[in-house]
């Protein structure tokens, strides 16, 4: 077979860039000190280093979470420090009714307007770009008395702390006028009925309300006649998951109906006597029992938050178990992959050398072949 020119310049190409490619090879462990560059240089390794880094990325994911989390928490430590003092405040002035010395009902009444609202306000927290009491339901307003008159029909939804056999449901316009009560029954929980928007004026006569807002109250009682507590509340019972290790996640309580219902419930009740006092429709007597029974309510209240607070203790304990073990996992796979990529340097400038060599006698040689003077002129 003949050889020509072209066939020998091509395989001189064939060697040089070979050989170039080892001495870039070379040029890259040396300058990064890591054996591993490419998948490659040790596909089966490489293999190990990816799954490796694959664990790292679900690591950082966990520790995100865990982050997410802990601010979650310290934010509802927060809220429920706020709510306890408001709690006290409330209880004080109820203590002062129960035992009979209702002189001041009326400082009274704007005080505990004031709580209520601050409590309200508390259980409308948001964390980031969502609402921490609202369930599942963390996009929209957990505790509003709004609903919304539309072709005819309005869902009002409610919370009961327990079954209910009477429910008093009243509409009121935009002006705080009442437009009628209507009685329903309810269970424990989240509830809805859907208001038709008609009502009976004072003359009697019955009147279809036109779109738009209103608001609502409601009063709920059990069969023996007992208060059942009750609050605007329109999210869910859902609770938060978090993943904060494999296979363990931890459940953050987010129904606000089960943790402010009772507080606000309580509030509205003693408003509720005392307005009917200042009217006359409340004597001393029925005013100082009512307050009696809120009292205890406000007591169960507390206890309530307390728990709450034991709870959210807990999680943060378990949040930082979780972080550290996290933590140490991450570290010690940074340095399974630090020992498999990380070569010897001495080994790496060694073989630098060498490639270089290499290099500089695969280039002599092809000058020789081509009969050039010198191919690094060229190249």
């Amino acid at each position: 077979m003949r050889i020509t020119n072209k066939m020998m310049i091509n395989n001189s190409k064939y060697w040089l860039a070979k050989q170039a490619d080892k001495l870039a090879d070379a040029e890259i462990v040396s300058a990064s000190g890591k054996q591993i560059n490419k998948p490659s240089d040790d596909p089966a390794t490489a293999a190990k280093i990816l799954e490796c880094r694959s664990d790292i990325a679900k690591y950082e994911q966990y520790q995100t979470n865990i982050d997410l989390a802990s601010t979650w928490i310290e934010a509802g430590e927060t809220v429920f420090d706020s709510l306890d003092s408001l709690l006290d405040q409330a209880l004080a002035i109820t203590s002062e009714e129960s035992a009979g010395r209702s002189d001041y009902t009326g400082t009274y009444l704007e005080a505990l307007n004031g709580l209520y609202d601050s409590i309200m306000a508390l259980a409308n927290t948001k964390c980031g770009s969502g609402y921490m009491y609202g369930g599942t339901e963390s996009d929209s307003t957990p505790f509003s008395d709004e609903i919304t008159l539309s072709s005819g029909s309005a869902d009002v939804t409610y919370y009961l702390a327990s079954d209910a056999s009477s429910v008093e449901l009243t509409i009121y316009d935009k002006s705080g006028i009442a437009l009628g009560t209507y009685t329903t029954s309810g269970t424990a929980g989240s509830n809805t009925v859907t208001w038709n928007g008609t009502y009976v004026d004072g003359g009697g006569t019955t009147q279809t309300a036109v779109d738009g807002n209103y608001t609502f109250t409601i009063v709920a009682a059990d069969t023996s006649g007992h208060a059942v507590a009750s609050s605007c509340y329109q999210g869910d019972s859902g609770s938060r998951s978090i993943y904060i290790s494999d296979g363990n996640t931890i459940e953050i309580n987010c129904d606000g109906g089960l943790i402010f219902t009772e507080s606000l419930s309580a509030i509205s009740e003693l408003l509720s006597a005392i307005e009917g006092y200042n009217a006359g429709a409340v004597t001393d007597t029925e005013l100082t029992a009512r307050a009696i029974e809120v009292e205890n309510a406000l007591n169960d209240a507390i206890k309530d938050v307390s728990r709450e607070r034991v709870a959210l203790a807990n999680l943060y304990a378990q949040l930082d178990v979780s972080a550290d073990r996290v933590d140490k996992l991450t570290t010690l796979i940074e340095e399974k992959i630090s020992k498999i990529e990380t070569g010897d340097t001495t080994e790496a400038a060694v073989e630098l050398n060498a490639q270089e060599t290499a290099y500089e006698v695969t280039t002599n040689v092809a000058a020789k072949i081509l009969k050039l003077p010198k191919l690094s002129d060229y190249i």
